[in-house]
């Protein structure tokens, strides 16, 4: 058992090495990171998917954010949401989560990049449910609060023609709760969206809980995400220190539509 476990930390210590190399020497991932690279962190792992980079952590076996770009084209995504959870064969055994850690757990195994955002191809709508892209998430929160946040991003890329960099995450800490094999349940997740044309955004937090409410009550600055996380993030010139409003919202309902015209022919 002790070789084992000796193995497994070399191993370990190897990819963290080859990841963070390969993020420094590549650029890494700068179709999914306008503005770069956020911090590197010890014991995870960086993948550069179709869709998405994600940073992955190896002993929490959930990711510490995703990044990615979301075109007003991609909100007219049309593959249907296919539900094929699965783990991420990828990375190393024991340093991922498997579905059998979800199950029966009393969470949602929940998405960080969405299904939604991703269904503009079959291979990224797909690649959205690998379990390196999710975390166990309260099911009032995610299907709630958190799901309505993510359609109103859409609805804002779509109806304002904006292109954003998303960022989400997951925020925990030594007393956190686990599931399975030892699987982080976050605390809180985050996310800050950045428009890449005219340099505005927001940031908000939200805990992972049987919450009510509207995202805008969670709306905070991007240094007090950074210094939950512990993550610094490359946002251009936006004001961090800036508590920024979320973009007023119309009355968003052409983009339904067209999609639904789009995705019938």
């Amino acid at each position: 058992m002790k070789n084992k476990l000796i193995f497994f930390a070399v191993l370990l210590a190897l990819i963290g090495i080859l990841y963070t190399g390969k993020v420094r020497a590549e650029n890494f991932c700068a179709q999914h990171l306008y503005y770069g690279v956020p911090t590197l962190v010890e014991n995870t792992i960086y993948d550069c998917k179709k869709g998405y980079a994600v940073s992955h952590s190896s002993v929490a076996k959930i990711p510490v954010w995703v990044g990615y770009i979301l075109k007003p084209e991609h909100t007219l995504g049309c593959e249907a949401r296919t539900n094929k959870f699965k783990a991420d064969l990828s990375f190393p055994k024991g340093m991922r989560a498997e579905t059998s850690d979800y199950r029966k757990s009393g969470y949602d195994i929940g998405h960080l990049a969405n299904a939604a955002d991703l269904s503009y191809s079959k291979e990224t709508e797909e690649e959205s449910f690998l379990l390196t892209n999710m975390s166990p998430q309260v099911p009032k929160f995610n299907r709630g609060i958190w799901k309505y946040l993510e359609g109103y991003i859409r609805d804002q890329s779509f109806e304002n023609k904006r292109t954003v960099q998303i960022y989400v995450g997951n925020i925990w800490d030594n007393n956190s709760k686990t599931i399975g094999s030892g699987v982080i349940v976050p605390d809180k997740m985050y996310k800050i969206v950045i428009d890449t044309e005219n340099n505005t955004g927001f940031g908000v937090i939200i805990p992972n809980a049987i919450i009510d409410g509207i995202p805008q009550i969670y709306i905070t600055s991007i240094k007090q995400i950074e210094l939950e996380s512990g993550i610094i993030f490359p946002v251009g010139d936006l004001d961090k220190n800036k508590v920024w409003g979320m973009w007023p919202t119309p009355p968003f309902k052409t983009r339904l539509q067209i999609r639904k015209e789009t995705c019938r022919k």
